[in-house]
């Protein structure tokens, strides 16, 4: 069985790494949006893709319970 700190150690890793994947993304979807060809209106979305509909808060740093 493993050990409880090790899962632990592992998850919050991970959750780190999706918060830097999801940064990266906010940083490069505005430039490959800037870079398509423009669509007919019945394709174009009815906000900015720079807009978030549900804003991610990234900057905080992952939390342990284990002190």
């Amino acid at each position: 069985m493993r050990n409880l700190d090790e899962v632990l150690r592992e998850k919050e890793m991970a959750l780190l790494r999706v918060r830097q994947e999801i940064e990266a993304l906010q940083v490069v979807a505005p430039m490959l949006m800037e870079r398509m060809e423009p669509v007919g209106p019945e394709l174009a979305r009815s906000e900015p893709a720079s807009k978030n509909r549900w804003p991610l808060e990234v900057d905080a740093p992952p939390q342990s319970f284990l002190g």
